[in-house]
């Protein structure tokens, strides 16, 4: 296993953006604007992505202001960019320390989806005997999209997206997502 230090110098830097509680852009960093060049949709003054939108509004329905929306959420979404790459989205909310101070604005982290070393799915298929859907749900789950995701993607439903994971898992002789993606390397 990789040491967290090694793992940590693979990372790219997030890009930062900070919105105010009516969801206007007040800033984004340079990473941010390298990775969504068109975070605001026409320009300054035009309309956010789609994605970011419905982000905000999900952390508004969230409610108390104090919290994130967690990777297990499905409200962690994955945006596929024009150049093919995926990146994804967390928020938080930012402001005084302690209940009392409540948030006064949302930070959304963006990061790039990476590959770590581009899993051979050939040899996966031909050593854990996988069928070409399960090879299929495998190339997208390495490239960090969620169960719902990969549905879309292939036009099945989640719950089929599950059974083909635990299909997978008992292939490989492993027990998690994150299991396979390390068998992977």
């Amino acid at each position: 296993m990789e040491s967290y230090r090694d793992i940590i110098k693979k990372r790219t830097t997030p890009g930062v953006m900070i919105f105010d509680l009516d969801g206007r852009l007040l800033f984004a960093n340079r990473e941010a604007e390298e990775i969504i060049p068109d975070i605001i949709e026409g320009g300054t003054g035009g309309e956010q992505r789609e994605e970011i939108r419905l982000l905000l509004e999900r952390m508004k329905k969230q409610g108390d202001g104090l919290g994130e929306i967690r990777p297990a959420d499905s409200a962690w979404p994955v945006i596929q960019l024009t150049d093919g790459t995926h990146c994804s989205l967390r928020a938080s909310y930012l402001g005084g320390v302690g209940k009392e101070h409540g948030a006064s604005h949302i930070m959304v982290l963006v990061e790039r989806v990476v590959e770590k070393h581009g899993a051979d799915l050939d040899l996966a298929v031909e050593r854990y005997g996988l069928s070409n859907r399960e090879r299929q749900v495998l190339q997208l789950l390495c490239q960090g999209l969620m169960n719902r995701d990969i549905g879309e993607h292939l036009f099945i439903c989640e719950y089929t997206v599950k059974d083909h994971l635990k299909n997978i898992m008992k292939k490989m002789g492993v027990g998690s997502r994150g299991e396979i993606i390390a068998a992977l390397q």
